[in-house]
């Protein structure tokens, strides 16, 4: 396309030649300006920023974090949340200090990290812990449900009824 492009031919010509929109040509047109073919980097590229604008800093986020860590060991009323992570901030006089609601969120965010989490998809369990910042112990379970038809005569040894009398064996005998 920027081979036909650059012998004369019109982007949009060269779009209707090639069935693609115009701004695909015009986008790879610019990006090969001023380039030898065989040096301009032809792979996608990813669109947008690369980090999102507005996005909290990692300094902020660990600061949120280490006060919460603070307060939850020191506060003598037990306050360790969000408007409190807040308060002690202004407290210390810190610059560009997230809303409650941000602080909120990394505090939310943290909490799912260092929890662990699991995913299960068609018989398939996808198990991540993550570590336990925490002083307390924590207790993790994985459990799946396996689904195959119940009249198949192939034997699942290690299949245990998790709920129920019996396994189902169809809602069709009326």
């Amino acid at each position: 396309m920027v081979t036909a492009v650059r012998r004369g031919a019109s982007e949009r010509s060269v779009a209707r030649r090639y069935g693609v929109a115009l701004s695909t040509v015009q986008l790879w047109v610019a990006r090969a300006a001023g380039k030898r073919l065989d040096r301009v980097n032809w792979s996608d590229l990813p669109g947008g920023p690369s980090v999102p604008p507005g996005r909290t800093s990692g300094e902020t986020e660990d600061l949120v974090l280490q006060v919460r860590r603070e307060l939850r060991e020191t506060s003598d009323l037990g306050e360790f949340g969000a408007a409190a992570i807040l308060m002690e901030l202004l407290a210390r006089r810190i610059q560009n200090i997230p809303a409650v609601r941000t602080i909120g969120y990394i505090r939310a965010s943290d909490q799912g990290r260092s929890a662990g989490g699991m995913l299960a998809i068609d018989s398939m369990i996808l198990h991540s812990v993550g570590r336990n910042d925490s002083d307390k112990t924590r207790m993790s379970m994985t459990a799946g449900y396996c689904s195959v038809d119940e009249r198949s005569r192939t034997e699942i040894p290690n299949r245990v009824l998790v709920r129920g009398e019996r396994v189902y064996m169809g809602n069709d005998q009326y």
